[in-house]
């Protein structure tokens, strides 16, 4: 595809997907997709708005063998002025959040039982299925790892300022910040759950990492590895959190 830089997503912010997507529940195998620095919205979807993606499963699970990556660890040795310092966590990175396996950015639509299982790799991050959702997930899940070697990776979603219900990541995490399901959470979050060991150096959290809107019945179990501004469920919370817990 692409001469083989990989799938090239469908749709922008120009021109974003406005249409219905029922994957019928069939899977997408080994899809190469050209997750880059250049487009603001990357995944298998670019740009969606007001738009139903449904009964997808994007299964790259075989890749997740055969990627020939660094280690994290010498990401971090090549990028070592980064670490050790908060202020990377507290740039505004507004227009690095729209990475994501199944949607860069979810634009008031719905993500409705779609999975993504495999490997998101993005130089500055991104999240396992979404990158921004103002829109509704519900009965979704990354099954993976995501890294970001400079800056932040999210199990689920970047930004939510929508709703996420019946939804979990499973895996592994890293990045300069990593967080468990979600790193900025402006809208709803319940019945959802993480199973990960989420590795980070500032600001690392196991669920999410800053709340300002609502998280219920929702809970976090694995490992959690960090330094400074790290959280076991959440890191900052200026939101309401009801009936969650940890289990180490």
């Amino acid at each position: 595809l692409q001469n083989g830089s990989g799938f090239k997503f469908i749709g922008d912010a120009e021109h974003p997907f406005t249409g219905s997507y029922d994957g019928n529940d069939f899977s997408i195998r080994n899809l190469k997709i050209n997750f880059n620095k250049f487009d603001q919205y990357n995944g298998m979807f670019g740009y969606v708005k007001e738009a139903v993606l449904e009964n997808i499963t994007i299964d790259n699970s075989e890749r997740l063998d055969k990627l020939d990556m660094d280690s994290f660890a010498s990401k971090k040795q090549n990028n070592q002025s980064l670490y050790g310092t908060s202020e990377l966590i507290k740039t505004d990175i507004a227009d690095m959040e729209g990475v994501g396996g199944l949607a860069g950015m979810n634009d008031g639509g719905i993500v409705r039982n779609c999975h993504f299982i495999g490997s998101i790799t993005h130089r500055i991050g991104g999240a396992g299925l979404v990158g921004i959702n103002t829109g509704t997930i519900e009965h979704s899940s990354f099954e993976g790892k995501v890294s970001g070697a400079i800056y932040t990776a999210s199990g689920l979603v970047t930004h939510n300022s929508g709703s996420i219900r019946h939804s979990f990541v499973k895996g592994e995490i890293d990045g300069q910040g990593a967080f468990g399901f979600v790193r900025n959470n402006d809208g709803v979050i319940e019945f959802s759950y993480v199973n990960m060991q989420v590795t980070g150096y500032i600001g690392v959290a196991g669920f999410v990492s800053k709340n300002q809107g609502e998280i219920r019945s929702s809970f976090m179990r694995g490992t959690i590895i960090g330094g400074r501004y790290s959280g076991g469920f959440v890191g900052d919370n200026y939101g309401q959190i009801e009936n969650v817990y940890v289990l180490a």
